[in-house]
C-alpha cells in the first residue's frame, strides 16, 4: 500500500510540476538582429551588432541559456521559464513567461507566450506571433 501511494505521489509530482528549467540549445544562443525591410548587408549587420544602433526598423534578440530579450524602439520583452514541446538544435516550439516593458514604463505580463523558432541556413525564423508575421533574424558575429 505504501509503495503504491509513493508511486502515485511521485507520478503526480512529475505531472503537476512544470518543466520551467529547460535550457535553450546552444545553436540558438547569441545575439541576433532583424530588419523590417529585409536582410541586412554584411556592413550594416556588423554596424548594428557592434553599436546596438536602434532605429524603428531594427529588432535585437539576445538569447541566453535560460531565456531571451527582444528589444525594439518603444519596448523590450524579457522571456524565461521555457516550456518546450519540441526541442532540437534547429527547432523550438513551446511557451515562455514574457514581461514586456514599454517606454512609458507600462508593463504587460504574458505567462504563456507562444514560442516558435526555426534555424535555417544560419537565419533564425520566428513565427511566434501571427500578428507580426514571420520575423527573420541574422546572427551577429561571436
Amino acid at each position: 500500500m505504501k509503495r503504491q501511494f509513493l508511486a502515485v505521489a511521485v507520478w503526480a509530482m512529475a505531472v503537476i510540476t512544470p518543466v520551467w528549467a529547460q535550457d535553450m540549445p546552444a545553436s540558438f544562443q547569441g545575439k541576433w538582429v532583424s530588419a523590417a525591410d529585409g536582410k541586412l548587408g554584411a556592413a550594416q549587420l556588423r554596424q548594428h551588432c557592434r553599436a546596438s544602433l536602434h532605429d524603428e526598423s531594427i529588432l535585437f534578440l539576445a538569447v541566453g541559456s535560460k531565456g531571451f530579450t527582444l528589444t525594439s524602439i518603444g519596448s523590450e520583452i524579457k522571456a524565461d521559464r521555457l516550456r518546450l514541446s519540441t526541442r532540437s538544435d534547429n527547432r523550438l516550439v513551446g511557451t515562455v513567461r514574457a514581461v514586456t516593458t514599454y517606454d512609458d514604463e507600462s508593463v504587460e505580463r504574458t505567462p504563456n507566450r507562444r514560442l516558435a523558432w526555426r534555424l535555417e541556413q544560419g537565419l533564425l525564423h520566428d513565427t511566434s506571433d501571427p500578428a507580426l508575421g514571420r520575423l527573420v533574424f541574422q546572427r551577429c558575429a561571436r
